[in-house]
């Protein structure tokens, strides 16, 4: 797909935000007080660990080298249109004056300038802005730290949080984890970032890991998620 907007373009977010809680996400359902005991798999998210604090890359941080190539090389097209339709009309311009022809190329210029501007936008979104837009869990407070690309930060409760594994259309799957209130509508909602095309047992080792870090207690529980970094178990 063009480019991934669920949950991570300015003006777009989670489709699932405002509806309610649907009964087939408990199919999916991921416990915070019913670890899986399966090993801790980190997969490559990690970006700072300490006693205090975890960071993790966000969930489109696989997918941004891709968008930024077709977008590049849409960028490329739409610059190479603008220039022939323009230098075409400015010849036929010179030697014929104006004729239906120019107005014609003319009208081209402008609907591959309006792409090539919506193309420039779209990359400013992925090259100039934070390399990875992170996830930050603090074991102490038990809060959840997201930052989306508008740049504003949303404040989770992780031991309030409906999570399980979810899919949108043509996208993989995640570890979904949602604000739901009272009423069981979804408030607010953000993804672990390791995705799978199926929802299996890698998603819960991928949950089993953060959910591990929030509900250590000592330093030996520290260490042990720690460890799961270093081990070598990413895949």
């Amino acid at each position: 797909m063009f480019i991934d907007l669920t949950g991570r373009s300015r003006n777009k977010t989670y489709s699932s935000i405002g509806k309610h809680y649907k009964k087939e996400y408990e199919a999916y359902r991921l416990n915070q007080n019913k670890p899986h005991g399966l090993p801790l798999r980190p997969q490559r998210t990690v970006v700072q660990f300490n006693s205090t604090y975890m960071e993790l890359v966000d969930r489109w941080e696989s997918e941004r080298g891709e968008i930024t190539h077709i977008q590049g090389a849409a960028l490329l097209l739409g610059l190479t249109g603008f220039s022939l339709c323009a230098y075409i009309s400015f010849n036929i311009f010179i030697k014929e004056g104006f004729s239906w022809v120019v107005i014609a190329m003319l009208l081209l210029v402008i609907i591959w300038g309006v792409g090539v501007w919506f193309v420039i936008r779209l990359l400013s979104r992925e090259l100039f802005t934070y390399t990875y837009f992170p996830v930050r869990f603090n074991r102490k407070n038990g809060k959840v730290y997201v930052i989306g690309a508008n740049k504003q930060v949303e404040t989770y409760d992780w031991n309030k949080l409906k999570i399980h594994m979810q899919n949108d259309i043509n996208t993989p799957w995640d570890v979904r984890c949602c604000d739901v209130d009272n009423a069981g509508i979804i408030q607010r909602t953000f993804s672990l970032p390791f995705i799978h095309t199926s929802p299996n047992e890698f998603l819960k080792h991928h949950f089993d890991f953060v959910n591990a870090y929030m509900n250590s207690k000592t330093n030996k529980d520290i260490k042990h998620v720690a460890d799961s970094i270093c081990s070598g178990q990413l895949i």
